[in-house]
């Protein structure tokens, strides 16, 4: 009995996993999101540059006094932590990083621009997001494909 009154005691002291303890916790005090998007890359396969390269728009976030991520690895000034293993056994990184909103909502709207011209593809419409993909797109009896959302 006792010793289930000391496991208790014991439980109830551990703190909560809030989103301050999270690994991946940022201090929101620090961050612009009103001008930029904020997002964690894997510095795997040359993620981080493809991102950062001319073109892509995407930055590292900047954190040489670690105001922005108070517990993380501060490599080279930047925020960023481990988050996993390479299978060589060498370690990943999470790299913080951050994009103009204005930039990064054109890039979406781009990207769905896309997406619909193939949705309306599917679904019998122009056939222009097919053309070149197939010889021959599959066309269902009783006029296509519907996509719905």
């Amino acid at each position: 009995m006792k010793r289930m009154m000391t496991i208790q005691e014991r439980r109830k002291q551990r703190g909560s996993l809030g989103v301050s303890k999270s690994k991946l916790h940022v201090e929101d005090e620090a961050l612009d999101r009103n001008k930029y998007t904020y997002r964690w890359v894997n510095d795997r396969d040359g993620r981080v540059q493809e991102l950062s390269r001319e073109g892509r728009d995407w930055e590292i976030v900047p954190d040489r006094d670690n105001d922005v991520k108070k517990d993380g690895n501060n490599m080279g000034a930047q925020a960023s932590v481990r988050v996993g293993t390479q299978e060589n056994g060498g370690p990943v990184n999470g790299v913080f990083m951050r994009k103009l909103k204005e930039y990064d909502e054109m890039d979406r709207a781009l990207a769905q621009e896309e997406i619909d011209a193939t949705e309306r593809g599917l679904s019998g419409g122009d056939g222009a997001s097919t053309a070149g993909l197939v010889d021959k797109a599959y066309t269902p009896k009783g006029g296509g494909m519907r996509v719905s959302r």
